[in-house]
């Protein structure tokens, strides 16, 4: 099998190599027969060796030639048969060079193409790349025995399409206007949306769609200063640097304390889960279940908090939540108030139970 993926959109090509990998089998079996090489610091001897070996307890092997067609792009191939420009004249080692190229120009690359009938049929050789001509001298003559793939950047309705794709499925929805504002903040970076979906989907949940005032909030937030990682330095507990990001996000982002409230006590029941989940053994989609999300950057972020707490703190934690949330809506502390205590208390700093009085 013989794919040929290019474009700009690297993240959608690396995704497509990822979906070739997947058909290998087992992951540990995957890595041993998946093989990424340089094709500058290749021979092509060593990349059809390599194309040819025997699969090693896996259903095939999959080779990445990364950048071949880039080679023989015109702004490489253009200076082959340059002298050097000094006195007119090659030199003997430039001629038999130049002689080389014009006998081959494709410097035995181009064996690929009767090369590729002969391999075994369980393996699939890749040549990746970003930006190519469709007149590429190499592509030209590969395309013929090759499924040949042109990743160019999302627009428009395929853009939103993606983004709605993606969400549902990391297990989670998003209504029209997200998805517009998502588009329009990060124009064709699939890179950036992937990880701007996983935010949105730790902090809007599964249990509703993203809306646009999530996207809003999470966008408003400076660079450095974001909700999330406040979360992660009051789980942690570091009540300086959490403190500052609160009074940042009530500030720069308009977030209000009731927002930031709902945060903390989603990720404390996602703690409580994995914390749970993870002592009884339960299994990786049970894990999900539990969780409330598909995204590997959740679970993994999540499990990891988790491991710094004992279930009875975690449980003490969620309550302290609660009881600060409750005397807030009730007009029994008012939003400064109850936010400072709540951080102090939650980072082990305060004086535990003040909104319970």
């Amino acid at each position: 099998m013989f794919e040929i993926y290019y474009g700009e959109d690297d993240y959608s090509r690396k995704r497509a190599i990822h979906n070739l990998r997947s058909r290998l089998g087992d992951a540990d079996m995957a890595s041993l027969n998946t093989v990424t090489l340089a094709a500058a610091d290749t021979t092509p001897a060593e990349a059809i060796s390599q194309a040819g070996a025997v699969p090693f307890l896996a259903a095939g092997r999959l080779i990445i030639i990364e950048g071949l067609l880039s080679l023989f792009s015109r702004s490489q191939t253009g200076g082959a048969g340059r002298s050097g420009g000094r006195s007119g004249r090659s030199r003997p080692a430039e001629q038999d060079e130049s002689q080389k190229s014009q006998a081959d120009p494709f410097r035995g690359w181009g064996h690929l193409r009767e090369s590729v009938p002969d391999l075994p049929e369980s393996n699939i050789v890749v040549l990746s790349d970003g930006a190519i001509a469709e007149s590429n001298p190499l592509l030209k003559h590969l395309a013929p025995v090759a499924n040949v793939r042109v990743f160019t950047p999302l627009r428009g309705n395929d853009l939103t399409a993606w983004i709605r794709q993606t969400v549902e499925e990391r297990g989670g929805r998003i209504d029209a206007a997200a998805q517009r504002q998502l588009a329009e903040a990060h124009a064709s970076n699939l890179w950036a949306l992937s990880n701007e979906i996983d935010k949105l989907l730790l902090y809007a949940g599964t249990e509703r769609p993203v809306s646009a005032e999530d996207v809003g909030l999470l966008a408003g937030v400076t660079r450095d200063e974001n909700i999330f990682a406040m979360v992660d330095d009051v789980i942690e507990r570091r009540y300086p640097r959490a403190r500052q990001r609160v009074e940042r996000l009530r500030a720069d982002a308009g977030a209000a304390v009731p927002q930031i409230m709902a945060m903390l006590a989603t990720q404390m029941r996602r703690l409580l889960a994995a914390k749970d989940g993870t002592e009884r053994g339960i299994s990786r989609a049970e894990l999900q279940d539990a969780i409330g999300s598909r995204s590997d950057f959740a679970i993994r972020k999540t499990v990891n908090q988790s491991r710094g707490f004992s279930m009875a703190r975690l449980r003490e934690m969620h309550r302290m939540i609660l009881r600060y949330d409750l005397a807030l809506k009730t007009g029994e502390l008012g939003e400064d108030t109850a936010m400072e205590l709540l951080i102090a208390d939650l980072c082990g700093v305060g004086t535990p139970g003040a909104a319970a009085r």
